[in-house]
């Protein structure tokens, strides 16, 4: 078994990426489809028209040199590795050169053609949650489905997993209590403003934003001065 290394230092490269999404499949997409972290995904990739790279540009500030191993004797070994060098030595800068054109040109229309041009949303189907009309059964919208069955849901997960995955990690890593017995988002969040049990602004907003939506056109100037919590 031949085995050749080689690698490259000082690598750089620039990446410009087009990413065209549908804004009418962007309206016309309703919030009960992305309620299954299952369909995200491909709910997602079907709002895309088109996505490719624009830009490419590639640049290499050392080639090092091959080594080979693994011929069937150390004497085939060392003339391989000699014929090797000698080519590399005689090509090097010219694949340096070379780099940035290959980058822009073959590797980026390659990208472009094998990889990126199955992102589409020809090729993504973003299903309806099979949910029944009525009223929300709010123990299977933010529960998982064992604890929604004691509770009084169905627990077949009508709404999907991802609220109830949401809530869960509210719970775990925001509501559950800490060292001190208090939510950890005391500790994490709240402590990290506060001082001496006190959270204190001073002059916390001064400026003026315009505003134009439809036919409304206002100039907006939200203040606080001094505001303190204790």
């Amino acid at each position: 078994k031949v085995k050749i290394s080689v690698g490259v230092d000082q690598l750089e490269a620039v990446i410009s990426i087009l990413l065209a999404v549908d804004e009418n499949a962007l309206g016309s997409l309703s919030l009960g489809r992305l309620l299954d972290t299952s369909n995200l995904p491909s709910c997602l990739l079907s709002l895309v028209h088109a996505v490719e790279l624009s830009e490419m540009s590639v640049s290499v500030g050392n080639i090092r040199e091959p080594t080979l191993e693994g011929f069937v004797s150390p004497g085939i070994d060392r003339l391989v590795s000699r014929g090797v060098k000698a080519l590399f030595l005689m090509y090097e800068k010219l694949l340096l050169d070379a780099a940035p054109n290959v980058a822009s040109t073959l590797l980026k229309n390659m990208v472009n053609s094998e990889l990126l041009s199955q992102f589409n949303g020809d090729n993504a189907d973003c299903p309806i949650l099979g949910t029944k009309g009525g009223f929300i059964n709010f123990h299977d919208l933010l529960l998982k489905p064992q604890d929604a069955a004691v509770s009084g849901g169905s627990g077949q997960e009508p709404y999907g997993d991802l609220i109830p995955t949401l809530m869960t990690l509210l719970r775990e890593q925001f509501l559950a209590p800490g060292d001190d017995g208090l939510p950890i988002a005391n500790s994490k969040f709240i402590r990290q403003f506060a001082k001496e049990g006190s959270l204190v602004f001073g002059d916390l907003f001064d400026s003026g934003t315009r505003v134009q939506v439809g036919g409304l056109d206002a100039q907006v100037a939200l203040k606080a001065y001094n505001a303190r919590i204790e």
